[in-house]
């Protein structure tokens, strides 16, 4: 006889595995399960030259040895830092810092502190008067 498991337990499980992937890996989470073991053991180069590590250490925020925290984009198709780049869950693209995610045209646009350049939205970054 086959042990009981529950949905909940499974989903947990899962749960536990996915939380620690950034959010571009988790957009891309097909891409990830369709890659060969050789593909997520390839080494990469930090772009701070510190240290190599493999693509599979990157689909989760990696920290190296100088303190910096990157990230593997498959948008970008490249590493890079998460101080100067996020990912935007709702345009499916990874980002500069200097971008912000516009709730009312729903594209991203450029200047923190400026309005959207595609609607002309206030940011929601700009200082309160």
């Amino acid at each position: 006889m086959l042990p009981y498991i529950s949905c909940k337990t499974i989903l947990d499980e899962v749960t536990m595995k996915t939380t620690k992937f950034t959010d571009c890996a988790l957009a891309n989470i097909n891409k990830i399960h369709k890659m060969a073991a050789a593909q997520l053991n390839a080494p990469m180069c930090l772009p701070c030259g510190c240290e190599e590590v493999t693509m599979g250490d990157l689909v989760h925020r990696y920290r190296c040895e100088c303190d910096q925290e990157y990230f593997y984009s498959f948008c970008r198709k490249g590493v890079l830092d998460t101080g100067s780049f996020w990912h935007c869950n709702d345009c499916k693209k990874c980002r500069e810092t200097a971008e912000w995610h516009c709730n009312k045209c729903h594209e991203c646009t450029f200047g923190n502190t400026l309005p959207c350049e595609n609607c002309g939205a206030k940011s929601p970054y700009m200082p309160h008067q």
